[in-house]
């Protein structure tokens, strides 16, 4: 008999939710043509705009660049719905001498200030359309009020002497980022603001996965989620039952790393296209779209549904949202989601799909969606009389004060971290008694960047960043 994932068994007793689009309404879907056909990526920009990329190329004879080959990154203004007007799109940013010319864009996301990330493979390096290289990836830093470049990584892990590899990436609160090839499976990994690696979140996946998002939480507990097409197989009754699709999630920060968390694979599903709410956490995702099939897995989950799932914590998930593509008079459109982003404030939604002839369908709400987080269960796990402030100042140049409480009289440290997991300093390893503590932090002899503090108290630990700007 095949191995049985007995665990999952609460995950498959999840019952079907019916109830409305709770709260969420169509505003509009844009633009009125196809332009934005084959999207593969979405994103809210700081300054409201949303950006979105297509995976295929416009030919020569396009509408927007008649006499190239083009991969174009789109801006929509978010008061007219319709292309901004200073910078509608861009098709590459300048690096140094030359202009980086997109390829197929294969993922998005915003970072912490409010700049578009874009992961592309494939690159034309110089004006002539026909000059290709497909063997090349990037992830590219761009403002989104201007369409300018900020920054460009290349990203040699996902690349091979003649090709490189569809990407996926999310960003975290701190500017952290993760990315996954689509296929073949790799490793979920890790890199800092700056495009250098940190550590593989992950070991290397089964099968193909087309998105991943992230979300830190005020305690700086990383999540991340990577949705693939995975094959699980349990037992129901006295059969062994497989279904396609699941929901990976994996949990850690960068000094401790990350621990897979089996027991909270969403399964049943394949999506193509996630994202977080803002503050709480919340995992919204489609029930399919990660191949060409949108009809999922019918008897757990609806096709064509976009779920809003709360963690929190093994075996224990709740649908807490939903909505779907609004077919309004008979759209005939059958959405294959791949791209789907959220506003900072909570009231916004995109979606897009995949088919060449798709649109964008734009949702709003009233009032951000407010539930009790993952992160606020994590927090009342611990004994009353545990906290670890934030620092004080914060950015902070050169010193900074760290204040911070323990429940019960034992060893205890505080140390700090650099983005490497490399200790820089130890500020506290003694001996204190239960109550409130307060240490100050001299980083004088420091470069500027994101430091992680991490107190150790009675076998509980709690961690946060800091910033030192010099």
């Amino acid at each position: 008999m095949k191995k049985a994932l007995l665990l999952l068994a609460a995950v498959l007793l999840l019952p079907m939710y019916t109830f409305a689009q709770n709260g969420w309404e169509l505003e509009s879907a844009l633009p009125a043509d196809s332009s934005v056909g084959g999207l593969h990526g979405l994103a809210f920009g700081g300054n409201g705009t949303v950006w979105g990329g297509p995976y295929f190329s416009l030919g020569p004879g396009n509408a927007l660049e008649p006499d190239d080959r083009i991969n174009p990154v789109y801006c929509i203004d978010p008061a007219t719905k319709e292309l901004c007007e200073d910078v509608p799109y861009i098709i590459g940013v300048q690096t140094a001498d030359t202009l980086l010319r997109f390829g197929p864009i294969t993922g998005m996301a915003s970072d912490e200030d409010g700049n578009i990330l874009i992961s592309i493979h494939g690159y034309r390096p110089g004006p002539d359309g026909a000059t290709w290289n497909s063997s090349r990836a990037f992830v590219v830093r761009v403002d989104p009020a201007t369409g300018e470049g900020l920054g460009v990584g290349e990203i040699t892990v996902m690349r091979t002497e003649t090709a490189s590899h569809a990407f996926h990436i999310a960003a975290d609160r701190y500017g952290d980022i993760f990315y996954s090839a689509v296929f073949p499976g790799q490793p979920i990994r890790m890199m800092d603001s700056s495009f250098d690696f940190i550590l593989n979140v992950s070991e290397n996946r089964a099968g193909f996965a087309r998105t991943i998002t992230a979300f830190t939480d005020e305690n700086d507990v990383s999540r991340v989620y990577q949705p693939s097409n995975f094959v699980t197989e349990f037992i129901e009754g006295t059969d062994t039952v497989s279904v396609g699709g699941r929901v990976e999630v994996h949990e850690g920060d960068f000094i401790v790393g990350f621990e897979a968390l089996d027991t909270l694979s969403i399964i049943g599903m394949d999506p193509g296209a996630a994202t977080v709410y803002p503050g709480n956490g919340v995992l919204f995702t489609s029930a399919s779209g990660s191949g060409n099939n949108p009809e999922g897995d019918p008897e757990r989950w609806d096709a064509l549904t976009i779920y809003g799932i709360n963690v929190k914590g093994a075996d224990d998930i709740e649908v807490v949202d939903q909505l779907a593509w609004d077919q309004g008079d008979g759209d005939p459109f059958n959405p294959i989601y791949r791209a789907m982003a959220i506003s900072p404030d909570g009231l916004n939604l995109v979606v897009g799909g995949f088919a060449s002839t798709a649109h964008i369908q734009w949702f709003t709400r009233d009032e951000p969606l407010v539930i009790e987080t993952s992160a606020g269960e994590r927090v009342a796990d611990l004994p009353q009389g545990y906290n670890l402030d934030q620092n004080y100042p914060n950015p902070f140049n050169p010193t900074t004060q760290i204040s911070f409480e323990i429940g019960q009289s034992g060893m205890t440290s505080l140390k700090v971290y650099d983005l490497l997991g490399r200790e820089v300093a130890t500020l506290v390893n003694s001996e204190l008694p239960a109550g409130s503590h307060s240490v100050n932090f001299d980083a004088a002899n420091l470069a500027s960047g994101t430091y992680m503090y991490r107190l150790e108290a009675n076998g509980f630990v709690l961690t946060r960043k800091m910033m030192l700007v010099k």
